[in-house]
């Protein structure tokens, strides 16, 4: 499955995310960090109403994540 595919579908997927990343963004949505999309079910999938992206420098990045309760700021590098 290709990124731009689930992105269709509104589902954020990083590729060659460090683990660290990966546990900031499934504590960040309440979604659970996979490694293939062969087990993944709708039980998996977080929530994230608003994703802003910013790049801070070339392979750093801040993602903003913005639900109905709170705001979580996390950095990917």
């Amino acid at each position: 499955m290709s990124l731009d595919m689930l992105a269709k579908e509104g589902i954020i997927a990083l590729r060659r995310a460090k683990r660290r990343n990966m546990e900031r963004l499934a504590l960040a949505c309440g979604g659970t960090a996979m490694n293939s999309v062969d087990d993944l079910t709708e039980e998996h999938l977080g929530f994230a109403g608003l994703v802003y992206e910013h790049v801070l420098v070339r392979n750093w990045y801040l993602l903003i994540i913005c639900n109905i309760h709170f705001c979580v700021i996390c950095l990917i590098y």
